[in-house]
């Protein structure tokens, strides 16, 4: 029986995300079928798979941008997705990270982070101001709040699509390829420097990759995506994230 909302001990009791028999497409042909993923709060889960595979398609559908053809998504116990209910993703408390970060080139770095916050009235503004102050000191980047993007290093613009992914206190956190552009170096320190912040705030992660290393380092549990058409996720076995 599916956990309703109001029921406070089942919901504290449930996983911060649940994907079950999922089954997700464009039009006619799908993509990912009879999908199954569960992530605990203050954990990182792991899609490993090429480009291609369906791994983005799956966020997508965790944060509401398609829905899936069967199944059901659930997030801290509530039914976002699946039996003729359908939550749009304002109302799913979910932040994405897309690859490369894409800033809006037009909004300086406060711009960018604040984007989506409340700013109606004075104490809105005073209070978005702050929460973007706020967050730009947790990824390590005060003072940055007038640069514009093109004026920040790679790691710099990911760091602040965090920030802008955290502005509003989401419970799950989706990392679409965060570090692929980066070199290995920053992306080796990125990554755990991430994961680090991430699960201190309490967040329940979903990276997507297709890294190997990376999903080794980063994740409690790894799921790999079959090679079939459609594809399935197969979760594997891990000693966990490496220690830092």
């Amino acid at each position: 029986m599916m956990t309703v909302a109001n029921d406070t001990k089942s919901t504290l009791a449930a996983p911060a995300v649940a994907v079950a028999g999922v089954t997700l497409g464009y039009g006619e042909t799908p993509v990912l079928e009879q999908t199954d993923l569960t992530v605990e709060t203050s954990t990182v889960a792991a899609v490993l798979g090429p480009s291609g595979s369906g791994k983005t398609t799956l966020l997508r559908a965790v944060a509401g941008f398609i829905r899936p053809t069967s199944g059901s998504i659930t997030l801290s116990g509530v039914l976002v997705s699946g039996g003729g209910t359908y939550l749009p993703p304002e109302k799913r408390n979910v932040g994405l990270v897309p690859q490369e970060g894409a800033l809006f080139p037009h909004l300086n770095v406060a711009g960018n982070v604040g984007f989506g916050l409340p700013r109606r009235t004075k104490a809105q503004r005073v209070m978005a101001d702050e929460r973007i102050d706020e967050l730009l000191e947790l990824v390590s980047l005060p003072g940055t709040q007038k640069l514009s993007p093109h004026q920040l290093s790679g790691g710099m613009q990911q760091r602040v699509a965090l920030a802008r992914a955290l502005a509003r206190r989401p419970q799950t956190v989706l990392l679409d390829e965060p570090f692929s552009a980066l070199d290995s170096q920053l992306r080796s320190e990125l990554r755990l420097q991430v994961r680090e912040l991430l699960v201190k705030l309490g967040a329940a992660v979903i990276l997507v990759t297709h890294d190997e290393d990376e999903a080794v380092a980063m994740a409690d549990d790894v799921y790999t995506v079959t090679p079939d058409s459609p594809a399935r996720l197969v979760r594997r076995t891990t000693d966990g994230p490496v220690a830092e």
